[in-house]
This record gives C-alpha cells, structure tokens and sequence, in this order.
C-alpha cells in the first residue's frame, strides 16, 4: 500500500468518527433542551437549541488545530496552556457565534456576556476533559500514523524485485538470447562484463554490480570483486591454506574465491545437495 493511500485512509477515519461523536452531542443536547422544556414546562424552540448547540461544532476546527499544535508539543506545562488557550477561544468564538447570529436572524439578541457566562459554568468543564483527552488521543494516533507509515515503507522497500531469467546478448551481427541459468560466471572486464556463458564468452555492456542486482543472489554469489560465480556450475572448492579458496567448476577451468567473500560463499553453497572437498 502506498504511503499516500495509508494517510488519506487514517485521515478519513479520523474526520468520520469526530462528526459522527459531534453529531451526537448536538442531537442529545437539542433532546435535553426538548425534555427539559416539557418538564418545567415552558415554550421549547428549535431553532434556538440548534443556535445554542453550535458549540459542539467548533470543536471540528479546534481539533483539527489542535491536532497540528499536537505535533510541536513535547512538555506537560505546554499541553496544559494549550490546553487552557484552546479552551478560551473555543468559549469566546462560541459567545461571538451566538451573538452575531441571534441578532442577525433573531427577535432577541443574546448578550455576548450573558453566552460566555452560561457557556463558562455549562461547559468549562466538558472543554478542559475533551481538549485534554483529545491531546492524549492525538498523541497515540500519531505514534499509530508514524507506525504504519514506517511499515509501509519498510514493506516497500523489502518488496521483492522482478528477478531475470534471461538476458539479451549481441555477439557480432546476432542478436540472442541466453538462459541465466547457463551462465557459468560473470567476470568484470571495464567498462563491460564479461559472460563466461556455457557455449562461448560474450561481452555485455553493462556494470557487475548492476546485473548482479538482477539476479538471483541465492545462485549468483559473488567469490571475488571482480567475479560472480553461478553456484550451479561448482563441482568443489578447495583450500589455499593461506584464506582463500579455489573454485572448480564442471567445465575444470579454476576461480579463487578472496577471503572476504569466504562467509557468504560457503553459507549460499552448503545448502546445495553437493560434496565438498576442502
């Protein structure tokens, strides 16, 4: 999955669940509003709950800001005054909201004082719990994010190349192509390599590291700088008594394998069903 495709998956999640939960607030609170006005028994309107229950969506905004402020806070002191600064303007906008729109849309206005007053005594308290709980829930969302953001990638990067079976080769005025599998070694020859192939040699114009990034690192296992061996065309490999190795291939002809490439050569051939002879 690409990493675009995991952020816009986990955003999307994110901004469903903070609707469907503010949705719910507004619809309980204009249900309160409804069942309070029946029981002591005065005039309920509609209009002026769905006002009064704008509160609820200006935490859509304040989250997401808060959600970016989340990520340059790294100290307690500086989550508590963000926390409290958050608070502050949420309540202020909310009395400005209430305010401008009653007089625009309203027979009364609702005094600026009088909002912040109710919305103080009312909500102080559901403010300062949801701005501090939604700090602690952006916290651990991130570190989510930043996890599967790093498997992601690591699933990327770890994501098995297309590996050649064969390769096209012009020798003089044919074009052909060659089994991989019938490649004895490969043996650096700048700023070509050459093919030490079962029939005959043949130049290719291309480096030893880049074709070795396409083969088969299982089968093609490097014995020298220089040379890449084919394991399957090893008959046995022998001591020099000094680190390093000789390699004798099915055809007889004879390779050293350096003492730097000792550990991974003998670990890569050893799985083969063949006899050593050291």
């Amino acid at each position: 999955m690409h990493l675009n495709r995991v952020q816009q998956l986990i955003t999307s999640k994110k901004i469903i669940v903070a609707i469907a939960v503010i949705t719910l607030c507004i619809a309980l609170t204009i249900i309160l509003d409804a069942l309070e006005s029946r029981f002591h028994n005065y005039s309920f309107y509609l209009s002026e709950s769905l006002l009064f229950s704008s509160f609820w969506w200006l935490f859509l905004p304040f989250f997401y800001s808060q959600y970016l402020l989340s990520h340059h806070l790294s100290k307690r002191y500086q989550y508590l005054s963000a926390i409290l600064l958050v608070s502050a303007i949420h309540l202020f906008l909310y009395s400005v909201i209430v305010l401008a729109i009653s007089a625009l849309f309203f027979e009364n206005t609702f005094p600026f004082a009088q909002t912040f007053y109710y919305g103080l005594t009312e909500y102080s308290f559901v403010l300062l719990i949801s701005y501090a709980l939604s700090f602690f829930i952006f916290e651990k969302l991130q570190t989510k994010t930043n996890y599967l953001k790093d498997t992601a990638i690591a699933l990327i990067e770890t994501k098995p190349k297309s590996l050649i079976q064969s390769l096209s080769i012009t020798d003089g005025d044919r074009h052909l192509t060659i089994e991989t599998n019938d490649i004895q070694f490969l043996a650096a020859n700048s700023p070509y390599i050459t093919i030490h192939h079962l029939e005959k040699r043949y130049l290719y114009n291309q480096t030893l590291k880049s074709i070795s990034e396409k083969l088969d690192s299982a089968i093609f296992v490097r014995i020298h700088k220089s040379i890449i061996v084919n394991l399957q065309h090893i008959q046995y490999y022998k001591s020099r008594f000094n680190g390093d190795y000789d390699i004798v291939m099915k055809n007889g002809s004879t390779l050293r394998l350096s003492r730097n490439f000792v550990a991974d050569f003998k670990a890569k051939f050893e799985k083969k069903p063949q006899d050593t002879t050291d």
